[in-house]
C-alpha cells in the first residue's frame, strides 16, 4: 500500500488572496452561475439553433467548474473553513480541471473533424462515450483525490483565501497542470488545423465558383482568436501552478475560463439573433437584398464541402439558404 505522507514535497505558503474573493467569485457568477446557463437553456430549447450535444455538454462541464470552485466563497465560511466542506471541495477541485479540458478539447476536436469530412455520419454510440469521458474522468480523479485526503490529511488548506485544496502532494501540484498544458497544446494544434483547412476550402470555393460569396466572418476570427490567444494565457498560468510560484493574474485567468467560454459561443449570429429576436427582420434581409438569380451566391456545400455548421461556429449562410 502507497503511503501518501512520504510521497509528499515541501512547498512555500501560498499567498492570501482573500483581498481577490469578490472579483475572483464575480467571474465565476458572471460566466458559470449566470452566462453559460443562458446559452444551454438558448441550446435546448432555440428552434432557431441546430442542437449540439457537445457544446452542449462543454458547457454543462464548465458550470459545474464554477461551482466547485466558488463553494467556500458563496458559503461565507472562507475565515475558518469546516473541515467537511473543505474536504468536499478540495477532492471535486482534483477532477473539474481535467474534466472541462478533455471537455473541451472533444469540441475542438469534432470541429476538426467536422472540417475534414463534413459528411461522416456520427455514431450515436460514439456520441455517449464522448459525451461521458469527462464525467468519467473527474469521478475517477474524485476519488483518487478522496484516498490521497484520507491518508494525508494535513494537506488540506484554504491558505490562498479563494478555495480550499491540498498542498505538498505532487498529484495535485503537477498532474493537473500539466494535464492542462499537453490538452491546451493539442487544442492549439487542432485549431491550426482547422483555420489551414478553412483557408484552403474557401480558395477552392472561390476558384471554382467565381460568383460565391467571398465575405468572412470577422466575428469568427475574432472568437477563434481569442480562444487561441487564451489558450497561450492558460499554458502560461498553468505553469506558475507547477512551479509552485502562481500569482494573482493566474487565480484571475482560471476564474475567467467560463466567461470567455460564454463569450466565444454567445457571439455567434444565430444566438444573438435569437436573443435579439427584434433584429431578425431588420438585419436579416439586408443581407440577401443582393441575392438575385444572375449573381447568386454559392453554398459551400455545393462544392462538396459544408462549412454552414461546427460546434465552433456557425456561419452567415442566411442568404445561401434562401430558396434562389
Amino acid at each position: 500500500m502507497v503511503d501518501w505522507n512520504t510521497s509528499l514535497i515541501a512547498v512555500r505558503a501560498p499567498q492570501n488572496l482573500s483581498w481577490l474573493r469578490p472579483s475572483f467569485l464575480g467571474l465565476h457568477i458572471a460566466g458559470g452561475f449566470v452566462g453559460l446557463p443562458i446559452l444551454i437553456i438558448t441550446l435546448l430549447f432555440s428552434d432557431d439553433i441546430p442542437r449540439q450535444p457537445d457544446l452542449i455538454n462543454f458547457c454543462i462541464t464548465w458550470v459545474i467548474y464554477s461551482f466547485s470552485y466558488t463553494i467556500l466563497g458563496l458559503s461565507g465560511k472562507t475565515a475558518h473553513p469546516p473541515h467537511t466542506l473543505c474536504f468536499i471541495q478540495a477532492a471535486i477541485l482534483q477532477g473539474t480541471t481535467p474534466m472541462v479540458a478533455i471537455a473541451t478539447f472533444l469540441l475542438v476536436f469534432k470541429t476538426w473533424r467536422t472540417f475534414r469530412d463534413p459528411f461522416s455520419p456520427s455514431a450515436r454510440c460514439i456520441l455517449c462515450f464522448t459525451l461521458s469521458v469527462p464525467y468519467l474522468v473527474f469521478i475517477l480523479l474524485l476519488l483518487i483525490s478522496v484516498g490521497n485526503q484520507l491518508a494525508a490529511p494535513s494537506t488540506l488548506n484554504a491558505n490562498n483565501g479563494l478555495y480550499c485544496t491540498t498542498s505538498g502532494v505532487p498529484f495535485r501540484r503537477y498532474m493537473i497542470p500539466i494535464f492542462s498544458i499537453i490538452l491546451a497544446a493539442l487544442m492549439i494544434a487542432f485549431e491550426i488545423a482547422i483555420a489551414v483547412r478553412y483557408y484552403r476550402s474557401r480558395k477552392r470555393i472561390i476558384t471554382n465558383f467565381p460568383l460565391a460569396l467571398r465575405s468572412t466572418s470577422l466575428s469568427l476570427i475574432i472568437r477563434l482568436g481569442l480562444f487561441n490567444v487564451y489558450l497561450f494565457v492558460t499554458i502560461g498560468a498553468s505553469s506558475t501552478f507547477i512551479a509552485g510560484r502562481a500569482r494573482a493574474w493566474a487565480y484571475m485567468v482560471q476564474a475567467a475560463l467560463p466567461l470567455v467560454a460564454f463569450i466565444l459561443f454567445a457571439t455567434q449570429r444565430n444566438i444573438l439573433l435569437t436573443w435579439c429576436f427584434w433584429l431578425k427582420r431588420k438585419y436579416l434581409p439586408n443581407r440577401c437584398e443582393d441575392n438575385i438569380p444572375e449573381s447568386r451566391s454559392i453554398r459551400p456545400s455545393e462544392s462538396g464541402i459544408d462549412l454552414s455548421y461546427t460546434p465552433i461556429h456557425r456561419r452567415d449562410v442566411a442568404c445561401n439558404s434562401q430558396p434562389s
